[in-house]
């Protein structure tokens, strides 16, 4: 289902505790700025170094490619913290385990060089790509990755959370008999990191050089006959443009990859307050971040859009 429909596209940038920053002008504001970060992030606007604080994305990279933790690198893992003193976005690592247990610590499985060896990304994960084509950024995870997989730095790692990891073993086992964190996993991922650093250098250099072997994004078909979960709707996205009197103008974007008649709005969503009488319609979604926008004006305490299809 996620491949067949526009989950990406049409997902939208919320924040965490969404009433508490709606109810602050402060933290509105902040948020404000954090999604336009995010939105030059998804829609590759910026360079990765105007939107991060750069030490701190390329360390959590570098601590990826150490633990193979890199479920957290999908996109709808992704979190982010606005540090509002830097205006820029921090990664807030979530949502990391890798479910291979026979793990490649080779070169082969370092992300960069994945990235560097695609002939097709997703669109998705093209925000990768742009990591790896900023010359900032990668100088600095380069180095990370030196000192990540330093002997010494891993044993100070592990040293430093013996205890703790003692604590959750101990909790684990009493439902999982056979469960035993292996610490050793960690020691194998630092050699593997040391053994093919300087090859990696190499072509990372040589990638932020040349425009060649830049991946294509992968054309999607997306299918109208799937359903998951809150099918439609979620591929509907509605927001507010301008506002003037008692009216207001919604720009309605569509990801949906088919036609939808627009019946209405209202202030809540169990009923249709204002009827839209000439059935506007917008277009079936086929490709693009913005999906298919078409603007309407309405009451300006409205705050539910309907449709049909």
């Amino acid at each position: 289902v996620w491949k067949t429909l526009p989950f990406f596209e049409a997902a939208e940038i919320e924040p965490f505790g969404e009433g508490k920053v709606q109810d602050s002008p402060v933290l509105f504001s902040q948020f404000i700025t954090a999604q336009k970060l995010m939105y030059q992030y998804r829609a590759h606007l910026m360079p990765a170094s105007q939107i991060f604080d750069i030490d701190k994305l390329a360390a959590y990279f570098a601590m990826l490619d150490l633990t193979h933790a890199r479920h957290g690198m999908v996109w709808h893992n992704q979190r982010f913290y606005y540090n509002p003193v830097l205006s820029k976005l921090e990664p807030i690592a979530f949502d990391g385990y890798t479910d291979l247990p026979a793990t490649d610590v080779s070169i082969s499985d370092n992300q960069a060089n994945v990235v560097m060896n695609s002939t097709y990304l997703n669109e998705e994960e093209y925000l990768y790509f742009d990591f790896f084509r900023d010359s900032v950024f990668v100088g600095k995870y380069l180095d990370k990755l030196a000192e990540f997989s330093n002997k010494k730095s891993i044993d100070s790692i592990l040293f430093s959370l013996s205890n703790e990891e003692r604590h959750y073993d101990s909790l684990l086992k009493l439902e999982f008999v056979h469960y035993r964190y292996d610490t050793s996993f960690f020691r194998r991922s630092a050699e593997g990191i040391r053994n093919y650093l300087p090859e990696l250098t190499v072509k990372l250099n040589l990638y932020l050089d040349t425009i060649q072997g830049i991946p294509e994004i992968k054309k999607q078909h997306y299918t109208d006959t799937s359903t998951f979960e809150n099918t439609p709707e979620f591929f509907v996205n509605a927001y507010m443009e301008s506002h003037e009197g008692d009216s207001m103008v919604i720009g309605i974007h569509n990801y949906y990859p088919q036609e939808i008649i627009l019946v209405g709005a209202s202030i809540k969503d169990k009923f249709i307050f204002n009827y839209f009488y000439s059935k506007p319609s917008i277009e079936a979604y086929t490709q693009g971040l913005d999906g298919v926008v078409r603007n309407l004006t309405v009451d300006s305490v409205s705050n539910f859009v309907f449709f049909t299809l």
